[in-house]
């Protein structure tokens, strides 16, 4: 999986999943409590089978989008 953002704003994370999965990205949205830091909304995509191309579909969305992200391991 990828996480490419990570929102406090429900909504704003639905709308980039929304938007990347009329790009033909799979992905979801999953809730993070961080104690103090409150409860945030990662944006996820993927699974992809390797390792070679989780990164070939980063470096895309980093040149496309403009999103950092990482790779994360289920």
């Amino acid at each position: 999986m990828l996480q490419v953002a990570s929102y406090k704003d429900k909504l704003n994370a639905r709308k980039l999943l929304q938007d990347l999965s009329s790009e033909g990205y799979a992905g979801t949205v999953v809730r993070a409590e961080l104690g103090e830091r409150g409860v945030w909304f990662r944006v996820r995509v993927g699974p992809y089978k390797t390792g070679k191309e989780s990164e070939g579909v980063l470096k895309k969305l980093r040149e496309q989008r403009e999103l950092k992200g990482y790779v994360v391991k289920q």
